[in-house]
């Protein structure tokens, strides 16, 4: 509703648009692709080279998620830029056409068009540099996507302090805002938007992420 008036009725990611259109105008989050035309999103670009910084990150959450039990036959799906490195390490791993990485949120916004069911999501620091109805948004439809065993891993800078709305220096010494990127959320507001799709979060215990990023598991709920 805007100012009495029915403005949407329809689906979510089109909802959060409208929504954003209505509070931001013309700084509103990108109108989500027709679905009809996102039927297979293609991996065959190269990419990019990161800093050392990056890798490192990209490195941690592989380990990582390979402790929490990843397998060759799961389906995974992986969000953010990440480096030649970080692919072929995924790909080696896994079996073929077992690995999908997406690089932008428009990709990511028209998931309904993949056809198959992923076991595992990454969002690799990309939540940092998102405002928090394309996080949302961004949740929203990898949680779809997922087996009902799935599940998202994705690293975020937390706001400690969910009534603080001062800017954070983190624990790796980068300064972090709640209304300007590189952005931090606190937990509780994740929770908000992993309870209002249906799915659960759980925030795993510091274990060294490169950059000081938490790592947040969210998955469907049973």
């Amino acid at each position: 509703m805007d100012k009495h008036v029915r403005a949407f009725d329809g689906d979510v990611e089109n909802a959060l648009y409208t929504y954003s259109r209505i509070l931001y105008g013309e700084r509103a989050i990108p109108r989500p692709p027709e679905m009809s035309a996102v039927a297979s999103i293609p991996i065959t670009e190269s990419a990019p080279e990161l800093d050392a910084k990056s890798e490192e990150s990209a490195a941690w959450l592989f380990d990582r998620v390979a402790q929490e039990g990843l397998r060759p036959s799961d389906r995974v799906l992986h969000f953010g830029n990440t480096s030649v490195a970080a692919t072929e390490r995924w790909r080696a791993y896994l079996e073929e056409n077992h690995y999908l990485r997406l690089v932008d949120d428009a990709s990511v916004f028209g998931l309904a068009g993949e056809a198959e069911l992923f076991d595992v999501a990454i969002a690799d620091s990309v939540f940092p540099f998102r405002p928090f109805n394309a996080v949302a948004r961004c949740i929203a439809s990898i949680v779809r996507k997922l087996q009902p065993s799935g599940r998202l891993y994705a690293t975020w800078f937390e706001n400690p302090d969910p009534a603080d709305f001062e800017p954070i220096v983190q624990a790796n010494g980068i300064t972090s805002f709640s209304d300007s990127e590189p952005y931090h959320y606190s937990f509780a507001l994740i929770a908000n938007v992993c309870d209002a799709i249906g799915a659960m979060v759980e925030r795993l215990p510091s274990t060294g992420h490169p950059r000081g990023e938490s790592l947040l598991v969210i998955s469907p709920k049973r």
